[in-house]
């Protein structure tokens, strides 16, 4: 760990030389263009399998849940690669993988060979997650890393804005000429992506002589740092609730389902337009831990937001223009309070994932960190889409519960662990003395 000193929230000089920095330029570009081309792809990307290639719904499903697992696991083995060659290396790997895995979809006309090429993109994209996170602790110093974390972050959002609108085009069309466009340009990205990233030069991390003890033990034993994780996973409930919860509420609540796309519009807006600005509270630990508790409390605000829109719904006899309305206006409500617990939850992932990961075994912490995150994805669908079935709008209200207790928890952690490094080096300074 980094002692909390170091971790001072940065001045205006220190933003601007971040910024200054070819290296920097160019890694906020790789995942602008990483993002575009997936944000191409990832709205159609059962639509081409599908009514393109020609599998079932169940095959393509069975395909990318497997795809997932394989990406989950991928993981624990990515953080000693971390360490191993370093994150540059790795996330310059990764895009040459999506590279040659979207080109093996053109070609996937066989169930086994797309079970092969998901598999190749989904541990590609996994493993993107830690490495990024590594690659801006190392371009932006121990002062930086949490608001380069949130520039990338913004600029993805953005990148898979623009790749939906795109997107759009090939949905309208419906043909293959057309699906094939996104899937080949998606390709493309990666490969310009890659080429971008060959020109960073992150540099060498030093080199500690209190070297912990190498592999995973040392991380499944930091009960501080598993905590952490745990909560994390908690509190990215409210992605799913986003992803799968808000689209079956915009349908069960009578609201027009166009309205589900413009609040995934909105949503990206809002993380583009405020995310650097939040991620500002994490530049200490108390701090990364405040962010997760505002986003415990956000989310479930969201929560009983969605929850209260079911009682606007429209029913018989009910005066039916001012009933859509208010459960546009309770949707679009819910959508933005949702998206604030996102922001905050990213500033206090970043500040924690890290901060809390001594520097020479930090990739395998990361790695361990997207464990969680990866299950979360894996019980969340299921977790959101059972509990909305079987208690309907009170359900929100169980929902919202899960990301409070995490976010109280992890406060907790961020404020302890800050305090332990003060007062280690206070003792420090007392030895010296």
């Amino acid at each position: 760990m980094v002692s909390s000193a170091s971790r001072r929230a940065p001045d205006r000089r220190t933003r601007r030389g971040l910024a200054a920095s070819a290296d920097v330029r160019r890694f906020v570009v790789v995942g602008l263009v990483d993002a575009l081309g997936s944000g191409l792809f990832l709205p159609v990307s059962v639509l081409y399998f599908t009514r393109s290639v020609g599998l079932s719904v169940v095959s393509v499903g069975f395909g990318l849940s497997l795809a997932g697992l394989f990406g989950l696991l991928s993981t624990v083995p990515a953080g000693t690669l971390l360490d191993r060659i370093g994150p540059k290396r790795v996330l310059l790997c990764c895009q040459i993988a999506g590279a040659v895995g979207f080109l093996g979809f053109i070609a996937a006309h066989s169930y086994p060979l797309f079970l092969l090429t998901a598999c190749v993109v989904r541990v590609g994209d996994r493993i993107t997650r830690p490495a990024q996170v590594a690659l801006a602790a190392q371009l932006g110093g121990e002062e930086q890393r949490v608001r380069l974390s949130a520039v990338n972050h913004s600029m993805r959002n953005l990148g898979y804005g623009l790749g939906g609108v795109l997107a759009t085009i090939a949905l309208s069309q419906d043909t293959r000429a057309a699906y094939l466009a996104l899937v080949v340009g998606n390709a493309i990205s990666f490969g310009l992506a890659a080429l971008v990233l060959a020109g960073v030069t992150p540099g060498h991390r030093p080199v500690s002589t209190d070297r912990p003890p190498a592999g995973y033990r040392t991380v499944v034993r930091d009960r501080r740092y598993v905590t952490v994780v745990v909560c994390h996973a908690g509190v990215t409930l409210l992605f799913t609730m986003l992803t799968v919860g808000m689209p079956l509420w915009v349908a069960r609540t009578g609201a027009p389902l166009a309205l589900t796309g413009a609040l995934f519009t909105l949503n990206t807006l809002l993380v583009v337009l405020f995310q650097v600005r939040v991620s500002a509270i994490a530049a200490t630990l108390s701090g990364a831990g405040r962010s997760y508790l505002r986003a415990g409390w956000l989310t479930c605000g969201a929560a009983v937001a969605f929850g209260g829109a079911a009682l606007f719904s429209p029913g018989p006899g009910a005066n039916q223009t001012s009933r859509h309305i208010a459960v546009v206006a309770a949707l679009v409500l819910a959508t933005m309070v949702l998206t604030a617990g996102e922001l905050f939850n990213s500033a206090g992932q970043w500040g924690l994932s890290v901060g809390l990961a001594p520097e020479p075994l930090r990739g395998r912490y990361l790695g361990f960190f997207a464990v969680g995150y990866g299950i979360q994805e894996t019980v969340g669908p299921v977790l959101v889409t059972s509990v909305l079935a079987g208690l309907g709008a009170r359900g929100w209200l169980v929902l919202g519960v899960v990301p409070v207790i995490a976010g109280i928890v992890a406060w907790r952690v961020g404020v302890t662990a800050e305090k332990d490094e003060r007062m280690a080096a206070a003792a420090r300074q007392e030895v010296a003395r």
